[in-house]
């Protein structure tokens, strides 16, 4: 799967403006602060294609939405085939939702190839054991790159060939008018259902605001078309959902709304046809009424990194033989990340030297310069967060941090807490940070 991005032709002129708006005289500036390449840079000011973590940098540094000047038909039209999964040709919902995830660029089984998926204990088995039963909601929870997307494929295949419908709608695909107001984002939501599931679009028979709401229209295009003549489950996979939580009027609704079909799921038949799988990497950071709130009902599942007998599982399915003494370096530099675990294999399948990849790990020339490049600028314009770290990093035991610096950084993968207290999850993070850190 390609993991770059280039700015879409009609975009590049705005671009270009902004970069001097944005006070850099030259080129050159806005790389030495980026600390990337000049060609990298004018790569991205010139249309050619640049790293997905990259484009976003660039693209945040010049205060534009990467999502809206980013051209992602190339990407649909390169690689049509891009299905993380030996999906049957007959299911295309799920072929769709990866090209999906290639769009978007921040992926999760994919930024690292090859992948070899390795199952978490009993994960699997529960989130079948849920969608099997009527009216569920399953919730999938983990930082970016934790395999969230991955279990969402592995349950939709596996539940299509027990003969379930399903639909993977990945919410990076609505641009910024779908989320202006609640009517035009339910209307894209239906519509994008319906072309997943290859119906006929009939939004214009059951869309009536003038004597009733969006939500009951949404409500009855889906109750009396959608899932009126399904004769087995629809399993409706919304992945990235926490995309809506920035507008959060339309977010309060959509997932009041959610809420609303699952509670309806107790009385009405049709509704127990549906079953839901959210996908988000934050904590809800919006107002939500305690009994219109999807996340505190139906099935809860929060990823963890991979275990000693896990990771020995991946490496030997990879075809390497690394010693028990290899591994445990391994997990102590990565902690047991399945994405970083699956670059560094790749690495060491090119023929890279695991001890020179483990040495460089945290430094501009490691193979996570890209990520770890990225967190920091996360990072370093957020002072709480600058000073949450620095305390976990001046002290070895775990320590007491402030309450929504800590949200933050768990948000971002960065910690694990300990009774009450947090630690940086891997050796990794805090040696690339502290040397961030020291010149601030």
């Amino acid at each position: 799967m390609g993991r770059s991005l280039h700015v879409k032709t009609s975009q590049l002129e705005q671009v270009k403006r902004q970069l001097k708006q944005q006070g850099y005289a030259r080129q050159q500036d806005l790389a030495e602060e980026l600390q990337m390449s000049r060609s990298t840079v004018s790569n991205f000011l010139n249309g050619r294609p640049v790293d997905h973590l990259n484009f976003i940098e660039i693209s945040d540094a010049l205060q534009l939405d990467w999502r809206t000047i980013a051209d992602f038909s190339s990407e649909l039209d390169r690689e049509p085939q891009a299905a993380p999964l030996n999906v049957p040709s007959n299911a295309s919902l799920l072929t769709l939702a990866g090209v999906t995830e290639t769009l978007v660029g921040v992926t999760e089984l994919e930024a690292f190839e090859p992948f070899i998926y390795i199952e978490r204990d009993g994960i699997d088995a529960l989130g079948i054991t849920v969608l099997q039963q009527p009216y569920a909601l399953l919730r999938i929870k983990a930082p970016r790159l934790m395999g969230k997307t991955a279990l969402s494929y592995r349950l939709l295949h596996q539940l299509q060939h027990q003969g379930y419908q399903s639909a993977s709608l990945n919410f990076h695909l609505a641009s910024v008018t779908e989320f202006a107001s609640l009517s035009a984002f339910l209307k894209w939501f239906c519509s994008a259902i319906t072309q997943l599931l290859q119906r006929s679009n009939r939004l214009a028979d059951y869309w009536d605001e003038t004597f009733s709401t969006a939500k009951m229209s949404c409500t009855d295009y889906f109750e009396q078309y959608l899932l009126a003549d399904l004769s087995t489950p629809l399993v409706l996979c919304l992945d990235e959902i926490d995309r809506i939580f920035p507008y959060p009027e339309v977010a309060a609704e959509f997932l009041g709304l959610l809420r609303a079909w699952h509670e309806r799921g107790k009385i009405h038949t049709v509704w127990q046809k549906l079953r839901l799988v959210l996908i988000y990497s934050t904590e809800v950071y919006i107002p939500l009424n305690l009994y219109e709130s999807p996340f505190n009902v139906g099935q809860f599942l929060e990823l963890p990194n991979l275990n000693n007998e896990q990771v020995q599982t991946l490496v030997a399915r990879s075809g390497l033989t690394w010693t028990t003494a290899e591994i445990t370096e391994v997990m102590t530099c990565v902690g047991g990340h399945p994405a970083y675990l699956q670059r560094l294999i790749q690495a060491c399948q090119q023929g890279e030297s695991l001890v020179h990849l483990l040495q460089t790990a945290p430094t501009e020339a490691g193979i996570y310069r890209d990520e770890l490049r990225h967190l920091w600028r996360l990072i370093a314009r957020q002072p709480t967060l600058l000073e949450a770290l620095r305390e976990i990093l001046a002290n070895p035991k775990p320590q007491s941090i402030d309450v929504d610096a800590a949200q933050q950084l768990d948000r971002l993968g960065l910690i694990k807490i300990q009774n009450q207290k947090y630690t940086l999850k891997c050796e990794l993070y805090r040696n690339y940070f502290q040397r961030r850190l020291k010149p601030v």
